[in-house]
């Protein structure tokens, strides 16, 4: 274990600090959703809308951008200092600005000249929500610009908390809706509350990363240039992560298109089960995601093929060391979960059996989507945009055919378990075509490793099921509160206890290092 992968690990730590935060709270506003909404058609047509400004937060602020964007900053200040990455980041965030407010305006006026095609309830409400839901996107992808330049100082503490203000002003949003619901005639809680959260939101976060910038030593200054060379050189590098972060959020659309058309219930119970499942994979794989992609990006400008390939094989088996435990817990106790967080208010037992039948095939996935944020980073050290758009591309492709064939018979089951089969195909695709650019990548030296973290999984996963069977009060059957944490924290703690024993016990190096970063001080600020 390098110094530098120790200064992984801890900067993995402090991201996934901040993204538990905000997690949590995600939490808690979900289940407030599941309390005040249930599966009604307002919540169902929020999410539907809201899907389009991160569509474009995907595009321009995270995603594709963020890819282009990082490296490209990381080899100014790598070559160049402050002063030439500073120059090149205002330049290239004034033009971002200018394109996303071109890019908003029209999809406003698109979404109000068709408002009047709606057929249905859902999409009526769904093109009302719409042309007041995309101006997020302005702030949001600009925060996205903001966060990167914190990112390429290993600054990560404020980024990753950056979406505890949405969450909390949804939470607020909805107590007002709640509140709310008792003046307002039939229709249920009003959902425009969540859509004043959002815009009050996407304030907050760009004036606090704007302010984090500043104490940084990035001062932004407005500089229109479109012809400078870092503009230019990350357009370059962005029009190929462009088509490629727009093919994996049209799956993400598509997905959620596909289950409006099952109708709200399939909308919402695939909306519950993504949060759940997206829990892990926010906390790993987008963590070690954030974290190794400037490293990664420093071994691509130095040209050190193998510290890049040492940084990859070191998160793929954090990766998975990380998130198996939550696998076999929500393989074994996913309905439990699901009960115990969202069955109130108007979220009832038709609903946890429609969420649950989802969760049921995410689950499998699990692996493939933490690992995908991961097989993705050294293409984008190394300014190659272009596989990951062509991986993505027959992604999508498998996954609309898979769509298509399964919701038939399984509804939304059937869409969960193609978005499963098509993350672990990403993968596979990712890591061949860096094989193909760099020769051997070392994985079959992980393969010990990744056998004794399986093996730690199924004895977790034995513990647990004979904890259910044995202890029938651990099922999840009719009961009050108590009961219900009874069934979803026993089988956590044996799972937790049983997986660092069996760990521990087999020497799995994760333990160790991961041992090793808590006990030194956590490397960034805010």
């Amino acid at each position: 274990m390098t110094e530098r992968q120790r200064t992984i690990s801890r900067s993995m730590f402090l991201v996934t600090g901040g993204i538990l935060a905000s997690r949590v709270l995600g939490l808690v506003r979900d289940i407030m959703f599941a309390r005040v909404w249930g599966d009604q058609v307002g919540l169902a047509a929020f999410l539907i809308a809201f899907t389009v400004p991160n569509l474009l937060r995907a595009l321009f602020g995270e995603g594709a951008f963020s890819a282009a964007f990082v490296p490209v900053l990381s080899h100014r200040l790598e070559r160049g200092g402050e002063r030439a990455a500073w120059a090149a980041a205002s330049a290239v965030i004034t033009v971002l600005g200018a394109v996303l407010a071109g890019v908003v305006g029209c999809g406003v006026l698109v979404a109000m000249a068709i408002r009047g095609v709606a057929g249905n309830e859902l999409a009526r409400l769904t093109l009302a929500l719409l042309p007041w839901l995309l101006p997020y996107a302005f702030f949001i992808c600009l925060v996205g610009a903001f966060s990167g330049v914190l990112h390429t100082l290993r600054r990560f503490a404020t980024p990753s908390l950056s979406s505890l203000l949405l969450n909390l002003a949804l939470i607020c949003g909805t107590v007002w809706a709640a509140l709310a619901a008792g003046r307002v005639d039939g229709g249920g809680p009003p959902v425009w509350a969540l859509v004043w959260a959002v815009l009050a939101a996407g304030c907050l976060q760009l004036g606090v990363q704007v302010f984090f910038c500043r104490r940084a030593g990035f001062r932004y200054r407005f500089v229109p240039r479109i012809g400078a060379p870092a503009v230019g050189e990350v357009a370059r590098l962005m029009a190929p992560a462009l088509v490629g972060a727009g093919v994996v959020q049209l799956n993400v659309a598509v997905d959620r298109l596909l289950g409006g058309w099952l109708g709200a219930s399939a909308t919402t119970s695939l909306y519950y089960s993504q949060r759940l499942v997206y829990l892990p994979v926010g906390l790993f794989g987008v963590a070690l995601g954030i974290v190794s992609l400037p490293a990664m990006s420093k071994a691509a400008a130095r040209d050190e093929p193998d510290q890049l390939l040492s940084h990859l094989r070191y998160a793929l088996r954090h990766a998975f060391f990380l998130s198996l435990p939550a696998v076999v817990l929500f393989a074994v106790s996913g309905r439990a979960v699901i009960r115990l967080l969202f069955e109130r208010g108007r979220f009832d037992s038709g609903a946890v059996a429609a969420t649950a039948w989802a969760l049921r095939f995410y689950v499998p996935g699990i692996p493939a989507f933490v690992a995908a944020k991961i097989a993705v980073a050294p293409f984008y050290a190394r300014k190659n945009t272009t596989t990951p758009v062509r991986v993505a591309a027959l992604c999508l492709g498998l996954n609309v055919v898979l769509n298509l064939i399964l919701m038939q018979f399984m509804a939304q089951g059937g869409l969960a378990l193609s978005t499963s089969l098509c993350s672990f195909l990403n993968v596979a695709l990712l890591l061949k075509g860096l094989r193909g650019e760099l020769g051997p990548l070392g994985l079959r030296s992980t393969l010990p490793d990744l056998g004794r973290t399986a093996t730690c999984g199924a004895v977790a996963a034995a513990a647990a099921v004979g904890w259910v069977v044995f202890w029938p009060d651990a099922m999840p059957g009719e009961g009050g509160l108590l009961k219900r944490c009874l069934a979803v924290g026993g089988p956590a703690v044996v799972i937790a206890t049983v997986y660092a024993s069996a760990a521990a016990v087999l020497g799995c190096p994760e333990l160790r290092e991961l041992v090793r970063a808590v006990r030194r001080r956590p490397a960034g600020g805010g």
